[in-house]
């Protein structure tokens, strides 16, 4: 008897193979990481265009407050300076007392900016970090800036109305037409001054009022509560 004879074959189940679970084939560069989310950029945006703006106010408005009070006594020494023999161009005396009389609210008005200045520079600096209550802050901030630029433009043209006056009563007759041109220019200069320092608090209040930037102001309160809770 053949080896065939003695070891007949063994058939198989059909059932037990078709029980087994299907797997299905791997494709190549079908399974992939779930991809980060992206932080928005607008925080260091517009905290870097503050922090620029804040350190240049810094400058110019310390600046402002240490010159100022030498202002009127520079210009009088200026005036005063003639060829020999011969009398001063102009008389400056009103111009320089109408200075001095209204150097006050010069100073007050050159401090109080100086101080926005420094709240800009601070609160821009936490907004590129996130600080959740740093759009609070600078929306306080624009409504006090808002409030300055009505002021400090409302004594630009008072002094300048001032400073026009006593030039008109120093010159005579003659300086009618330049009074005249510098009202106009006055006013028209005080408009672009109030356009000028209002445009970026305007645009800081509409934008904190956007609804996906005030969605996105509550992740960072949500991710400092829970920095609080692991603490």
């Amino acid at each position: 008897m053949t080896d065939i004879e003695s070891n007949p074959p063994v058939e198989t189940d059909s059932t037990s193979t078709e029980s087994l679970p299907s797997v299905p084939p791997v494709v190549q560069g079908e399974l992939r990481s779930p991809s980060p989310t992206r932080r928005p950029i607008w925080p260091t945006v517009i905290g870097i265009i503050g922090i620029v703006f804040g350190g240049l106010g810094i400058m110019q408005y310390c600046m402002q407050a240490v010159i100022s009070p030498f202002a009127a006594s520079m210009m009088r020494t200026a005036t005063q300076i003639s060829p020999p023999g011969q009398q001063p161009p102009l008389d400056m005396d009103d111009m320089v007392n109408s200075m001095q009389a209204q150097m006050p609210i010069t100073i007050i008005v050159a401090v109080s900016a100086l101080v926005l200045s420094i709240w800009l520079l601070v609160s821009s600096i936490a907004l590129i970090n996130r600080r959740p209550k740093c759009p609070r802050r600078l929306k306080q901030w624009s409504l006090c800036k808002i409030i300055h630029a009505v002021i400090a433009s409302f004594a630009a043209y008072m002094m300048m109305q001032s400073q026009l006056g006593a030039m008109q009563s120093s010159m005579g007759s003659s300086a009618f037409p330049l009074a005249t041109f510098g009202t106009v220019m006055g006013i028209v200069g005080v408009i672009f001054s109030f356009v000028f320092y209002a445009a970026y608090p305007i645009f800081l209040l509409a934008w904190f009022s956007r609804k996906k930037v005030r969605a996105e102001i509550e992740t960072w309160t949500s991710g400092a509560r829970e920095q609080t809770i692991l603490k």
